[in-house]
């Protein structure tokens, strides 16, 4: 025990050393992080969240979700509250799948096992993200079929969540809430109240993930201190932050096109460390478990990493 706290101990001291020994390096990249946060994601994400939190703080997901159960019911083992995580999940992106997922259970609209299997699916890059910033520089490299791309990024999580849906005999599903029990529990709070719940989280997770951004992006600039190849520090920029890191793999001259397709959709389906700790932020205020998001994503991305090298290599 004393060796792992000696370890943690000489890790935080390296990175303490890299900020005091190379700050104009480290500034650099963590200005641009938090450029980043402040010119997209406030502006993306902040009204999805508030948005999405007064949904269910009012009680409107449950009438929303209900009528989506008829279709989905048989697909999704949980209740039609459950969901709404999945339609914001796709629909919004990252990280509305996790603060979705985590205020139904905040709000006891699903159970905890009921969380963590919409977390293994439902917590993507949003496709207004994909098409605005990732797609214009994939037709750059001649790749136009969009479903083909997309299949990638939404249809194998989407599978992914049917098939473990289905996997009823494993420990992760309890039983979930019964849909009249979730009904019964609809509180309609004053849409003036529910406003101002919406913005006190909401305001709490953009700081939280813009602190995030800020903190991961310092430390990109570890690869060109240890002076690795521009191949390597391209890609491992991508796995730590994709907002910046794609462009990098992008504009990365040594890269045949195909390869740049390749580790950019890899990168995204990964979501990066950045949006991994981003999440961790969320999850961990309702006791869900990392480890469990970190493995079901972990499985998405090597299923993703066959599909894309068949694709394009």
């Amino acid at each position: 025990m004393m060796m792992k706290y000696i370890v943690m101990a000489l890790f935080y001291l390296g990175f303490i050393g890299i900020l005091l020994c190379f700050p104009d390096y480290t500034i650099e990249y963590a200005y641009q992080g938090l450029t980043q946060w402040a010119t997209r994601m406030v502006p993306t994400l902040f009204p999805f969240m508030i948005i999405s939190s007064m949904i269910i703080h009012t009680g409107v997901d449950a009438y929303f979700t209900k009528m989506l159960n008829p279709f989905l019911k048989h697909l999704f083992p949980c209740n039609s509250n459950g969901l709404y995580a999945i339609v914001m999940g796709f629909l919004c992106g990252f990280p509305m799948g996790a603060k979705a997922t985590c205020d139904l259970q905040k709000n006891k609209k699903i159970s905890k096992p009921e969380a963590e299997y919409l977390l293994a699916f439902c917590n993507n890059i949003g496709p207004t993200y994909f098409f605005g910033g990732v797609y214009p520089l994939l037709e750059q490299n001649g790749y136009h079929n969009k479903l083909l791309l997309l299949f990638g990024l939404y249809g194998i999580p989407l599978l992914y969540g049917v098939f473990l849906g289905k996997l009823k005999q494993t420990d992760f599903l309890s039983k979930p809430l019964s849909d009249s029990t979730c009904m019964e529990q609809v509180v309609h709070v004053p849409i003036a109240t529910a406003l101002r719940l919406a913005c006190l989280s909401s305001i709490q997770s953009i700081l939280l993930l813009g602190g995030y951004v800020t903190f991961v992006n310092a430390f990109l600039a570890i690869p060109e201190l240890l002076h690795f190849s521009g191949i390597t520090k391209s890609i491992l920029g991508g796995f730590l932050e994709i907002v910046y890191g794609i462009p990098g793999i992008f504009y990365n001259k040594q890269l045949p096109s195909q390869w740049k397709a390749f580790f950019i959709m890899i990168t995204l389906s990964f979501s990066g460390i950045c949006c991994m700790l981003q999440t961790s932020s969320i999850i961990i205020e309702e006791n869900l478990s990392m480890k469990k998001y970190l493995f079901h994503k972990i499985i998405i991305t090597g299923i993703a990493t066959i599909y894309y090298f068949v694709i394009f290599i």
